[in-house]
């Protein structure tokens, strides 16, 4: 069970460069994965403290480190002597952050959310990802361990051209365009589930029906939510010059911010089509409720008759003379049976049963 670690009161007033983890704990330890490589290597190494990161970043390569767990705040401020700015770091370990871009000095700061689809609770999970991109070297942090980044440790192991031959740039883009895949996925799962709840509407809509409806609108929300500041975030990458993305890069970029208007439409049009099934429920559920009631009225209504002869004949006078006639009681019977075959037949000419 994840930690809250995240006190308002307590980070109200602080400086924009202090080093203080703002957000859930998510994970119990802290690793650091380096990935070095070039067209003539590839190095993965398990590393246990930052310094260990320096050697490498003095070799002619791309150097990746990835850092999981961040409420160690010491592993943070070693990576001050990486030449990070302190505002980086602190934007790093703040994961309840708004994604966002943002350039320095010395590096190149992208922060947006991971989405993932938890199989066991069945709905959407957050995470928060960091980027710092510097001239020959990504940092990126995780709140917690996954396997995420495992489709680009897979190519890296294959020395997949377009990516080893490129800089520390490429890299960030690559990172990128799987969050974006990633966003793709997540909404194609999310598109069968409201196809099927399409089908289960049409055919018998339940109460369950409408918590499945609202259920898949939050989750979408959700998704929509930090959809809409990754498209910002890419298209600043194709309209800003950065020190640390090349021209050629650039254009990668372009191509990434067609998908994530994609994204973004095919998110809008869920919206739509949930939308659609809330008011394709309320007026199945109405007109079945509709149905009902009018059934419920026609009986009523063929009651209405009988009830007033069974009252007239139901008082307490003494001289009413169909009382004693001999067949009164079978005669009242069949004028009772009488009107009710007359109106049944009368509300079906009517179409109304």
């Amino acid at each position: 069970m994840s930690e809250s670690l995240y006190n308002k009161d307590e980070n109200v007033g602080l400086s924009p460069d202090e080093i203080v983890f703002r957000g859930e704990r998510k994970s119990e330890h802290v690793t650091l994965n380096l990935f070095d490589y070039s067209p003539t290597g590839f190095v993965k190494k398990n590393l246990n403290r930052v310094h260990e990161i320096q050697p490498f970043l003095t070799n002619n390569s791309v150097t990746w480190v990835n850092i999981t767990g961040l409420h160690d705040t010491k592993i943070i401020e070693e990576l001050k002597s990486m030449d990070i700015n302190p505002i980086v770091l602190s934007d790093v370990l703040n994961t309840e952050g708004r994604p966002k871009i943002q350039e320095h000095e010395r590096s190149l700061f992208v922060s947006i959310k991971l989405l993932h689809y938890d199989t066991v609770e069945k709905r959407v999970e957050i995470n928060n990802l960091s980027i710092v991109t510097t001239d020959n070297a990504v940092f990126t942090f995780e709140e917690k361990h996954t396997d995420f980044f495992n489709p680009i440790i897979k190519r890296l192991e294959k020395s997949k051209k377009s990516l080893v031959n490129a800089g520390a740039d490429y890299l960030l883009f690559t990172i990128l365009d799987l969050v974006i895949d990633n966003y793709i996925y997540l909404l194609s799962v999310l598109g069968d589930k409201i196809e099927d709840l399409e089908d289960i509407l049409l055919a018998n809509p339940k109460s369950s029906t409408l918590d499945l409806i609202n259920f898949y609108k939050r989750e979408l929300n959700t998704i929509r939510r930090n959809i809409k500041p990754a498209v910002e975030i890419i298209l600043t990458l194709t309209k800003k010059d950065f020190e640390y993305v090349s021209e050629e890069t650039e254009v990668h970029f372009k191509e990434l911010l067609n998908n994530i208007k994609q994204v973004n439409e095919i998110s809008d049009s869920y919206r739509e089509i949930l939308s659609d099934l809330l008011n394709i429920y309320h007026t199945t559920v109405s007109s079945k409720l509709n149905s009902v009631m009018m059934t419920l009225t026609m009986f009523s209504v063929i009651f209405i008759p009988l009830t007033f002869i069974a009252g007239i004949y139901g008082t307490n006078f003494d001289n009413i003379p169909e009382l004693h006639y001999e067949y009164s009681y079978y005669m009242m019977w069949m004028m009772m049976f009488t009107i009710t075959i007359f109106m049944m037949n009368y509300f079906r000419k009517k179409k109304w049963l």
